[in-house]
């Protein structure tokens, strides 16, 4: 919601959020406009999609959405892979970058307007840590020594799957984008078999990934994993 001031009679002013972007800045701050005005060309020129001709498409939706998957190897594409990771962990508040991603495959989602709205960094773990209720005994973060409002037991798991990274851009969200991803994951992932929800790790995610971890593994004692570590 744009939480704003009225001046009667003047032009708006105040804290507003970009729709387009999703930057809030303020309205009539000559410094704040120019900065949201170079964020925002820069978000769209990286999120334009004309399309590759050797893109591969592992799904297709009716609205003309679809879903590309692209290997570390194929450098020609990474190129934008990279420009859209830069920009998601800026989102996402990442100050890791995301580095020796050798083992991993990068999901976008492309919208039918032609922009990648959507990506999932997936790469190849061997195992993760539950996340514990509320109630027990606090722990640290996987990849922090800070505490965090969660904590995750020090017993080790089975995983197969890390998601490393997973965003949508803010106009974009709660229309089922992520869990379209997720889904896309679990089914190419590996060639020749479906992982199962259980079989997922999540790094340490922010609040909204969280709950997005949650619902998506049907259990709030999800799997998480340290960057890093296989």
């Amino acid at each position: 919601m744009e939480q704003m001031t009225l001046d009667v009679g003047q032009s708006l002013i105040g804290a507003i959020q970009c729709e387009g972007c999703g930057m809030t800045y303020t309205h009539g701050e000559p410094t704040d406009e120019a900065t949201h005005v170079k964020f925002h060309q820069r978000l769209l020129s990286a999120l334009k999609f004309p399309g590759w001709k050797n893109e591969r498409v592992i799904q297709e939706f009716y609205e003309g959405s679809r879903i590309l998957v692209v290997l570390p190897h194929e450098k020609l594409f990474m190129k934008k892979v990279n420009a859209i990771r830069i920009l998601m962990d800026e989102d996402l508040g990442f100050v890791v970058e995301s580095k020796n991603l050798q083992n991993s495959k990068t999901f976008l989602y492309i919208s039918p307007d032609h922009q990648v709205v959507a990506c999932c960094v997936a790469e190849i773990i061997s195992k993760g840590y539950r996340v514990l209720s509320p109630d027990s005994s606090p722990m640290k973060s996987p990849n922090s020594s800070l505490p965090r409002p969660w904590c995750c037991s020090n017993d080790a798991e089975p995983a197969r799957c890390g998601i490393n990274r997973i965003w949508v851009l803010s106009s974009q969200r709660r229309q089922g984008i992520a869990t379209r991803l997720l889904d896309a994951v679990r089914n190419h992932f590996i060639m020749g078999y479906q992982l199962s929800r259980s079989e997922l790790a999540f790094t340490d995610p922010t609040p909204t990934g969280k709950l997005l971890a949650s619902t998506y593994c049907q259990t709030s004692q999800f799997l998480v994993y340290k960057l890093g570590g296989r």
